[in-house]
């Protein structure tokens, strides 16, 4: 793999700059494929000029693809270093990843920045929490806050977006914060065959930062879980500050709360409560209100009393018999479930405590059929009918 080109052109629109990247596989059949980043006009000056933002966005794709990895554009030696560690976690965590060959200039002339701190907002619990938390910390400031249109959002849904993006804009106006938005068509590219949950979408971040590396000496990514809980995810606290180069620092933020904690915060305040966006199933700017991760919030705001405040769900799917039906996937996902039962027995709400236990037995039974899917999936031929088997088994589920 290797990036061949790297260049600035006009972006979708004329207040808009594009850092695009031409990339070329070893695959002979795959070819070459451009991924662009849009940035505001106004941050032309501060786009990274070196390699850091490609090594680290490409070096997940390399190890899922097993190609070595070449970039013409200067690295720093801290960041060097960093990969090859990150690559021994990743590899540690999942071993079918291959070792990747990194070959780029080394540079010791470290890219000077502005000083300034830039947090990425989705308009989830952790991100919101990361910005209400920015307020009640006298000595932390953070100067921006950027939302990705590419991830969550895809990019062909402009209707959704600039739907949520209106919101974004009115909420900066009146809690006084300073959003602009980054366009990207990462996730349209060969990136598909790496796992985003589970490898590299803390990698992703950090990359986007890093193409602003000139203006941000800070770059905090919400973290997910609570520091100790998590396993492998993509965005880590032992992977995501790997990311860093000598002068840019990315920080995995907000991890010494659990989710639960993140959401009690979150639920006092109003402009949240009537923003939240936490589903990536709809990949629009709804809440579907009936996949696992709108339900777990759901169940947060319930027993919370703030789910009759929060606007953004369809309080009419919620019921408690249908908690039972929750299906997770890992363990990752379990110990969210575990937070909301010990905060259900807390608050005397027993009916919900006992519906989340019969959703961990749910999740056991379903675990043991779905083996045939995944099975499927691994099949010449027979791979086509792993997504239909699975579908029909989780049917009358919430997954």
């Amino acid at each position: 793999m290797e990036v061949s080109m790297i260049d600035v052109r006009p972006g979708d629109a004329p207040d808009r700059v594009r850092l695009v990247a031409r990339i070329r596989y070893m695959d002979s059949d795959a070819g070459a494929e451009t991924i662009f980043l849009d940035v505001p006009e106004q941050l032309a000056g501060s786009l990274s000029q070196t390699g850091h933002p490609w090594l680290v966005l490409l070096l997940p794709l390399a190890a899922t693809l097993g190609e070595p990895l070449r970039i013409h554009a200067p690295v720093d030696p801290v960041l060097l270093e960093n990969c090859q560690t990150l690559l021994e976690i990743w590899r540690s965590w999942y071993p079918k990843l291959s070792d990747v060959e990194i070959d780029v200039p080394v540079s010791n002339s470290p890219v000077s920045t502005d000083g300034r701190t830039l947090a990425f907002f989705s308009g989830g619990i952790d991100s919101f929490f990361t910005l209400l938390h920015a307020d009640d910390d006298p000595n932390e400031h953070i100067n921006n806050f950027v939302f990705v249109w590419g991830f969550d959002i895809q990019l062909d849904n402009a209707q959704a977006f600039h739907r949520y993006w209106h919101k974004i804009q009115k909420l900066g106006d009146e809690l006084g914060k300073s959003f602009f938005y980054v366009a990207t068509n990462l996730r349209e590219t060969r990136f598909r065959e790496a796992d985003w949950v589970g490898l590299y979408h803390g990698a992703a971040l950090a990359s986007i930062g890093l193409t602003l590396e000139q203006r941000y000496a800070r770059i905090l990514i919400s973290a997910t879980h609570r520091a100790g809980d998590v396993q492998h995810w993509g965005s880590h606290p032992d992977t995501d500050p790997l990311c860093s180069t000598s002068k840019t620092e990315v920080v995995h933020y907000g991890g010494e709360r659990s989710r639960v904690q993140k959401t009690a915060r979150v639920a006092r305040s109003a402009p949240a409560l009537d923003n939240l966006r936490v589903c990536a199933h709809s990949r629009s700017d709804e809440n579907c209100s009936h996949c696992n991760k709108c339900y777990r919030t759901m169940i947060n705001l319930e027993l919370l009393g703030a789910l009759e405040r929060c606007t953004r769900f369809d309080r009419s799917q919620f019921s408690i018999e249908r908690i039972a039906s929750l299906y997770s996937d890992s363990e990752n996902a379990m110990k969210f479930l575990y937070e909301l039962e010990q905060l259900a027995r807390d608050r005397g709400r027993t009916d919900i405590a006992n519906a989340l236990l019969r959703s961990y037995k749910h999740s056991k039974h379903l675990d043991r059929w779905l083996q045939l899917p995944r099975f499927l999936k691994r099949q010449p031929f027979l791979w086509r009918y792993s997504e239909p088997v699975e579908r029909l088994i989780l049917n009358r589920s919430i997954y």
